[in-house]
This record gives structure tokens, C-alpha cells and sequence, in this order.
């Protein structure tokens, strides 16, 4: 399906906007498997979080597995990617959880600024830093690292969300041979 816009914001006018991806029609058996895929493996993660889930920790995963199974043969879906990227992001967000309980603790201040605010923007930083210099550039696991500053069952978080990103990179790296760009 497609139509024009004419003078459409941010659209050239040289071609008709289409509202469906071009390869879908060609594809679309890919689109609705790789689909399906995506969506039984945040089933099966969030059998396996059970009760210890997090908000932001499952929509990182969320994040996570539409960029697997989307987009499986970009440089961010890699394993490596993936699974090196929560590492990363779970072992800023744990470090800067230790310092926040350690400020909480010492009642000392930062300058008078929120501590959650500071150490949340640190983690960040520091999982972007990390991330980028190791090649382990994954955004999704920056979320993790934010997420598990502030949780005081960081520790339970950050271990569900690596089994997680393991099965989801499993799952995708066994089918990586049914799968195509879907973006």
C-alpha cells in the first residue's frame, strides 16, 4: 500500500511514502515467523524471571530480542553484542548499586544532588564508555545498567537478565539460518 504526502515533513516528495515495508509481500512468511519467535522467547523469559521481574529489566530484553530476531545480521545482535552488553551494563548498574547503598550509609552528598540521579547517569556513561571501547556496543543493556543502580535486588535482576540475553542469543544464533533483515 502506498500514497503520497506531497509536502510532508521530512519526506522528500520524490517517492510515494509506504505505509508497508517493501519486502513484506516477497517476505512475509519471515516477518510473521521471526515474529512469532521474538514473542515465545519473552514468553519463555518471563516463565523464567517468575516473580523477580523488573519493569525496565524486561523491556530491555524486550528491546533486546526485537533487535535479534528483527534485524539478526546487524552488528548489535551479534552474541557478542548482546551478551557482552549486559554484562557490561550489569556490572556498571551492581558497581554504582554498591556505591549508592555505601552513600546511603555514610550519609555523605554529592554536592547536593539526587545520588540516584548522579550514580543512574554514571552507570550510563560508564556502560557507553565500556560498551563502545570493548565493541560490546548493545543499547538496550545501557537501560540494565540504570535500572539496577537504584533496585535493591540488583544482584536477582542483573542474573535473571543474563540467563535471559544467553537463551534469547541461543535461540537466535541456532536459527540464524531461517532468518533474514526484516528493517
Amino acid at each position: 500500500m502506498e500514497f503520497s504526502i506531497g509536502q510532508f515533513s521530512g519526506h522528500s516528495g520524490g517517492e510515494p511514502l509506504r505505509l508497508f515495508d517493501v519486502k513484506f509481500k516477497e517476505h512475509y512468511k519471515s516477518f510473521i515467523l521471526q515474529s512469532v519467535i521474538a514473542a515465545v522467547c519473552i514468553f519463555l523469559v518471563k516463565i523464567l524471571a517468575g516473580s523477580i521481574s523488573n519493569i525496565t529489566v524486561v523491556g530491555s530484553l524486550g528491546a533486546s530480542t526485537f533487535i535479534a530476531f528483527a534485524m539478526p545480521r546487524m552488528n548489535a545482535s551479534r552474541p557478542r553484542q548482546l551478551i557482552g552488553g549486559y554484562s557490561i551494563g550489569s556490572l556498571c548498574g551492581l558497581a554504582l548499586n554498591r556505591a549508592l547503598l555505601w552513600h546511603e550509609a555514610s550519609e555523605l552528598q554529592f554536592l547536593d544532588l539526587p545520588p540516584h540521579a548522579l550514580l543512574g547517569g554514571v552507570a550510563v556513561g560508564l556502560a557507553l564508555f565500556l560498551m563502545s571501547v570493548l565493541n560490546f556496543a548493545h543499547p538496550p543493556a545501557a537501560a540494565l545498567a540504570l535500572t539496577l543502580v537504584v533496585e535493591s535486588n540488583a544482584f536477582a535482576y542483573a542474573g535473571v537478565a543474563m540467563l535471559s540475553i544467553v537463551f534469547v542469543s541461543l535461540v537466535k544464533q541456532l536459527l540464524q539460518g531461517y532468518l533474514m533483515d526484516l528493517l
